[in-house]
């Protein structure tokens, strides 16, 4: 067995015997050494609850490698998928599963994967139908050119009543899509934290939003950084999070 092979069969051991947290961040293991985390992740004595598999350069192959194992595995809760190369296809592996056999992810990272228009749809059609699913990061995932993928994803939390934490930051949105994700807040009532940071955002943009947190009474934090919100709108957005936030904190103490 050549070392190389070795390796690969350490990365099968590791996660099978790494018990509830296992990290992989930064190992580069390519999609042979997905095809060995797959592996593992079948196995019913492996107990994985927290798996962080950033900057591992797996490709569409091997995150499709990991999406078909995700249809058995029923322990991790919590995956990072970070910079990994899997584009639109990658994106459309794991967003299947999502949507038809994974009942345990609550937090899924996708963050850095350019999964684009076809990615976000795939994203969107999921979050139709999942409803265990709590934080979901799409940062710098070139979703926002055009619209259609942003407007799905929009469409689809007026109806999900699991999603809690939405990060979009990163991703250039088109007027289009602000004035999708605005309806979706008079709509959504679960989500609580929304980043729309480096959107390039205009003033007239955050308008529709000031309108829309007017109505939603849950979203708590809303990050809108690096945009032109203007003063006036940036009072505005303060002032009505500080009242969901009260409101929140009145009905726990009920």
């Amino acid at each position: 067995m050549s070392s190389l092979s070795v390796g690969y069969v350490d990365l099968y051991e590791e996660v099978k015997n790494g018990g509830l947290v296992v990290d992989l961040s930064q190992r580069l293991i390519y999609r042979e050494g997905a095809k060995s985390v797959a592996k593992a992740l079948i196995d019913p004595r492996t107990t994985v609850q927290t798996l962080n598999l950033n900057g591992n350069a797996m490709g569409r192959e091997g995150v499709t490698m990991i999406a078909k194992a995700l249809e058995k595995n029923e322990t991790v809760r919590s995956l990072n998928l970070y910079s990994n190369g899997m584009g639109c296809e990658g994106a459309t592996a794991i967003a299947q599963v999502l949507a038809t056999n994974n009942t345990t992810i609550q937090g899924l990272n996708l963050s850095g994967n350019r999964i684009g228009r076809e990615g976000a749809i795939g994203i969107a059609k999921a979050l139709l139908t999942n409803m265990t699913l709590q934080s979901l990061n799409l940062c710098f995932n070139a979703i926002g050119h055009q619209k259609e993928g942003i407007i799905a994803i929009a469409k689809a939390l007026e109806i999900n009543t699991s999603l809690q934490d939405l990060n979009l930051s990163l991703n250039r949105i088109e007027s289009d899509g602000i004035i999708a994700i605005a309806q979706m807040l008079k709509r959504n009532v679960t989500l609580q934290r929304l980043d729309l940071s480096s959107v390039g955002m205009g003033s007239e943009d955050v308008i529709a939003l000031v309108k829309a947190l007017e109505i939603n009474q849950t979203l708590q934090h809303l990050i809108l950084s690096r945009n032109h919100i203007g003063q006036e709108n940036a009072t505005a957005i303060t002032r009505l999070l500080e009242r969901n936030q009260k409101s929140l904190r009145q009905s726990t103490l009920e």
